[in-house]
C-alpha cells in the first residue's frame, strides 16, 4: 500500500501522525417567504393594497421592483387583464381599475361622520382616525399642525363618553392629539380603578 508522501514527511519528521477535526459546515437558515394571496378584481382593492403592503414588510421585500414583481404574480382574473403588458405604475393602474374614483372624497365623508362605535377602545379609535385621515388627504403630513388640530378636534368630540369630553376640553384644551390621546387613556384607567376599588369594597366582608 503507498502513502501519500506527505504523510511519509510528517510521519519521518514526529514519529506521530495528528488529526484535525474539521470545522463543523455553517447552518444555513432559509426564509420562506409569506405566500401571497392572490387577487381578481372581485373583492375591495384598497383592503387588498393594505394586505400587500404588510405582506412585503414581514418578507422584506424593500426595493419597488420587488414588490411590484410579486404583485404581478399575485394577480389572478380580470386583475391579470389589467396589468397585463405594464412594467411600471402597477398600484395605479390597480386602483385606477378597481378602486372608487372618488377615494379621497368618500374617505373624507367617512372621516367627517366617524364616532367611535361600540366596544372600540380610544386606541383603535385613534388608530382609525389616523388611517382615514392619511386616506383623505394622502398629501397632507399628518403631523402637520392643520392635521393634528383636525384629528385632535375630531377625536374629542366624536368620542362616546361625554364625562371624558368634559375632561379633555377642560385639561387637554392646548394639547396637541397624541398627548389629547394620552390623557383620554388616563382618565379611563383612573376610572376603571376607581370602579374596581368599589366593588372590592362592597364585597369584603365587615
Amino acid at each position: 500500500m503507498t502513502q501519500d508522501p506527505k504523510t511519509e514527511d510528517l510521519i519521518r519528521t514526529s514519529g506521530t501522525v495528528s488529526f484535525v477535526a474539521a470545522p463543523p459546515a455553517p447552518t444555513v437558515i432559509i426564509k420562506q417567504p409569506e405566500p401571497v394571496r392572490p387577487y381578481t378584481g372581485q373583492s375591495s382593492y384598497k383592503a387588498y393594497k393594505e394586505y400587500f403592503e404588510r405582506i412585503c414588510l414581514c418578507s422584506e421585500w424593500k426595493s419597488p421592483t420587488e414588490c411590484a414583481r410579486h404583485l404581478l404574480v399575485a394577480m389572478d382574473g380580470a386583475a391579470t387583464d389589467a396589468v397585463k403588458g405594464l412594467n411600471a405604475e402597477k398600484d395605479t393602474v390597480l386602483a385606477r381599475r378597481f378602486g372608487h374614483v372618488d377615494e379621497p372624497e368618500r374617505a373624507m365623508r367617512r372621516f367627517d361622520f366617524r364616532r367611535q362605535q361600540d366596544g372600540e377602545t380610544l386606541t383603535l379609535f385613534e388608530q382609525n382616525l389616523r388611517i382615514l385621515h392619511r386616506e383623505a388627504w394622502p398629501k397632507t403630513d399628518i403631523k402637520s399642525p392643520e392635521a393634528n388640530s383636525l384629528l385632535r378636534r375630531k377625536f374629542v368630540d366624536r368620542i362616546v363618553d361625554i364625562e371624558l369630553q368634559k375632561y379633555l376640553r377642560l385639561h387637554a384644551a392646548n394639547d396637541d392629539f397624541a398627548t389629547t390621546v394620552f390623557k383620554a387613556r388616563q382618565f379611563v384607567d383612573a376610572n376603571e380603578c376607581a370602579s374596581s376599588d368599589n366593588r372590592n369594597r362592597k364585597a369584603s366582608p365587615r
